[in-house]
């Protein structure tokens, strides 16, 4: 039977049997390329559409039937199809509520995208009128203002195009606000004086319900209703009240600049000393004493970090970066020379950690010279920075139940992956935020205890600094990029790929390697790539080879 097959079947039938083994399965992606540069995903996609036709070589058709756990049908990539589809969908709904204030969309309605909306929840309803119960359409029932049965009766379009309900009741109205209030800001902790777009006293009508059940004088459909609200609790103390108040001036601070750094002095409209809360919360976080619940409030913010020393340290050398690559041999702007002449007096004076001497090591042209080229003074004014971080370290807490289970995870991260540069938005099987554990661990390094400190620096690819995880990640895109198109890691010099200078990123990491200097972890990671050689000469020979 096999003489019956081409050589390009047969090959490529070897290959749909080296990654069941590997696998243990055969629900092979569509984007699949394996080692040879075989597109195998491609090719089974083909085969069982070509199988649905009868259009498929019979003998392909047996020697396939014999792979141990083969499926004519992709039922893994129509699973994730269905699941992209359904994020689309929710996604789209979101900004719906946020927009008009409830979920009561319209049959025919499409939204700006020409995503047919609409057509989704109309879906949605006919589900519920058949019978079915489906966890998505829990999570469009959990939308703020949703209702199951929807007719132009009891919606509205104004001539701006704002859709409203018509006839609701006062109560179900207010709710209904509060629903969209706590979606917005992950809380039902309204400020007093907050009245919303449409004219509803929010803050007062919340503040009476809270009053009402105190007395006994809330009805029990009332209560029922309220209970539903996400994030709901009947008392709020003072202090609670407080905090929120704060908080909400932060969040609306945030939707007006873009911002939530505030400066030290920055004093919101309503007097609220804004910039100093801010402060305070950092402060209480790194001593353990803010809430989980109000730091998890606070992540939520763009941009938000617990470590503004870091956050200064990326924003400026990105700054830094930035203008070398587009402007080199030139003189830096005044504001920027200061920042480097600041940070060449702390390696002058040996307090500079390593990774940040290797991230501006590698800034076209630089150079620890002044600009005059003499080695820069060292400031006598403050006690280096390594020798603060080592005093603050030593008094910090020994190693918890909480952070052997992450540092276990990262372990076990590690393992799997090969690295420790966790995504923000990446969660464990289990619920664990590993993403913004990871984030905490580095904003929080002065204050960890040197146990913890040395556990995770034994951690493959571990980083201090957000931006050095940062730019090797989008440097090992590139280089995948690259290699799916060029069939090699034989980057030219000059190579720039989605903004990413390759060719000098590869040929540090060489040098880097010929050195001794290079991560352990990232050396493995890129040897896993098709065609990577340490040596120039073997990866122009291979490209060379590749092309032929």
């Amino acid at each position: 039977m096999t003489s019956n097959l081409t050589e390009h079947q047969t090959l490529a039938l070897a290959a749909v049997l080296d990654y069941a083994a590997e696998h243990g399965h055969t629900q092979i992606p569509t984007e699949y390329t394996n080692g040879s540069g075989l597109r195998l995903g491609i090719w089974v996609k083909n085969a069982r559409a070509r199988h649905r036709t009868d259009g498929l070589n019979p003998a392909v058709v047996a020697a396939l039937n014999l792979v141990p756990g083969w499926e004519w049908r992709n039922i893994r990539g129509r699973s994730e199809a269905s699941t992209r589809r359904n994020a689309n969908n929710l996604r789209h709904l979101d900004a719906f509520v946020a927009e008009h204030g409830h979920a009561s969309v319209p049959q025919h309605y499409k939204c700006d995208d020409g995503h047919p909306l609409g057509q989704f929840v109309k879906g949605i309803r006919k589900g519920r009128n058949e019978g079915r119960r489906t966890p998505l359409m829990d999570a469009v029932a959990a939308r703020p203002g949703w209702v199951w049965k929807a007719s132009k009766k009891n919606r509205t379009v104004t001539a701006d195009g704002t859709i409203t309900l018509n006839g609701e009741d006062p109560f179900e109205e207010r709710v209904r606000a509060l629903r969209l209030f706590a979606h917005q800001h992950g809380h039902t902790c309204v400020p007093r004086a907050m009245t919303t777009a449409t004219g509803v006293p929010l803050g007062d009508w919340v503040g009476s319900q809270r009053s009402m059940y105190r007395i006994g004088r809330l009805s029990s459909r009332h209560i029922a209703v309220l209970e539903q609200v996400p994030h709901w609790q009947w008392r709020v103390n003072a202090h609670e009240a407080r905090w929120f108040d704060a908080f909400n001036e932060l969040s609306a601070h945030v939707a007006a600049t873009g911002k939530s750094l505030p400066t030290m002095r920055f004093i919101a409209p309503s007097g609220h000393h804004l910039g100093k809360w801010v402060v305070q919360q950092r402060s209480q976080y790194r001593a353990g004493q803010l809430r989980e619940s109000f730091a998890a409030l606070l992540e939520t913010l763009p941009g938000w970090t617990w470590n503004n020393r870091n956050d200064t340290f990326d924003r400026q050398y990105n700054l830094l970066l930035t203008f070398a690559t587009e402007h080199p041999g030139c003189h830096y702007p005044a504001d920027v020379q200061r920042w480097t002449d600041r940070r060449r007096s702390e390696y002058a004076s040996g307090s500079m950690d390593a990774e940040r001497i290797v991230l501006l090591e590698q800034v076209p042209g630089w150079s620890w010279l002044t600009i005059r080229g003499k080695v820069p003074a060292t400031s006598r004014k403050r006690r280096p920075s390594s020798t603060r971080r080592t005093t603050r370290a030593a008094l910090g807490k020994p190693m918890s139940d909480r952070q052997r289970e992450n540092i276990a995870l990262l372990t076990a991260y590690a393992a799997e992956y090969g690295h420790t540069r966790v995504p923000r938005d990446y969660v464990t099987p289990d619920g664990v935020r590993l993403g913004l554990t990871v984030k905490n661990l580095q904003d929080r390094r002065a204050s960890l205890h040197p146990d913890v400190v040395a556990a995770l620096e034994t951690l493959p690819g571990w980083t201090w600094w957000k931006v050095a995880a940062q730019a090797t990640d989008a440097a090992l895109a590139a280089l995948d990029t690259f290699i799916a198109e060029h069939g090699h890691a034989a980057v030219p010099a000059d190579e720039v790929v989605n903004g990413v200078p390759l060719g000098d990123q590869v040929r540090s990491w060489r040098v880097a390697a010929l050195a001794g200097t290079l991560n352990t972890a990232l050396m493995r990671e890129l040897e896993t790539k098709r065609g990577w050689k340490w040596t120039l000469r073997h990866a122009s020979r291979a490209s060379v080879t590749l092309a032929a």
